[in-house]
């Protein structure tokens, strides 16, 4: 996200700047969310629901900020930003906390955890990758669409 959204400001604005205040906006929300999204999951009656509700959030906050970047009014751009922000913590690391309610304690919840693990940086590695290939060869807009497929 942190490349693609600075891709797509830029693209669409020829600002940096604009960028990086959407970023911040995006990411300011996760550092602030996160304690009360853990609270809100450790209380929701239906996890499943809650995480459902979470991640789509977090999927419809970055394809609408693939609509209005550049194109909508900057405040109400850092608005989706924030919004859909604060939804990541769900994605940064709240799903790491459904393996302890899923696996049962001992060497399969071990390799949970290594697996979870594993995807989560493989993902760090290759999404960046991804996004910037994709936006080379098409443009901006489409990576962060993908993003949120």
């Amino acid at each position: 996200m942190a490349v693609a959204v600075v891709m797509l400001a830029l693209h669409r604005t020829g600002s940096a700047a604009q960028g990086a205040f959407v970023l911040t906006a995006w990411m300011a929300p996760h550092v602030l969310a996160a304690p009360l999204t853990g609270a809100l999951a450790e209380r929701a009656r239906s996890p499943r629901l809650f995480y459902l509700g979470a991640l789509g959030g977090l999927a419809a906050g970055i394809a609408v900020l693939a609509a209005v970047t550049g194109r909508a009014p900057l405040p109400v751009v850092l608005a989706v930003a924030a919004l859909g922000g604060g939804c990541g913590p769900v994605a940064t690391g709240g799903l790491s906390a459904l393996v302890a309610r899923l696996v049962p304690e001992g060497a399969g919840r071990d390799r949970a955890y290594a697996l979870d693990a594993s995807t989560y940086n493989a993902g760090s590695v290759a999404g960046p990758a991804l996004g910037s290939t994709v936006a080379a060869l098409a443009s901006p807009a489409p990576a962060v669409v993908l993003l949120a497929a």
